[in-house]
């Protein structure tokens, strides 16, 4: 019957958003855990897939984005006096198709940028 059928796709959609949020949220821990590695880096405190690290300064939070989407990563500067001056911060939104190998580079990455603009 066609109910039987609905709730047989409804279980199926259910079961593969459980099954991304999941993944979703071990990419966010796995991104959290690279970084917190590095206590010069302070984050922005968030359980959700949008990370922010704050970077002080126009200048050299733009020169470590410059530097991350050159390697390939959409990442965005948050400049003052978008936010309070001193609280600049590095955006990242880490989504669903990203690959662990993907998240451990950006990890990389932006510990790179910032430690070559410090």
């Amino acid at each position: 019957s066609s109910d039987v059928c609905s709730s047989d796709l409804a279980y199926t959609l259910l079961q593969s958003s459980n099954d991304k949020i999941r993944k979703l949220n071990k990419l966010t821990t796995l991104f959290k855990q690279k970084l917190h590695a590095f206590p010069e880096i302070k984050f922005i405190e968030s359980q959700s897939p949008v990370q922010c690290i704050i970077i002080k300064g126009n200048e050299r939070v733009g020169k470590v984005a410059w530097k991350v989407q050159n390697a390939g990563f959409d990442v965005r500067p948050i400049m003052s006096p978008t936010v309070a001056k001193g609280k600049e911060r590095l955006r990242i939104c880490l989504h669903v198709f990203n690959t662990e190998e993907e998240v451990n580079n950006l990890a990389e990455t932006v510990v790179e940028a910032m430690l070559s603009t410090s």
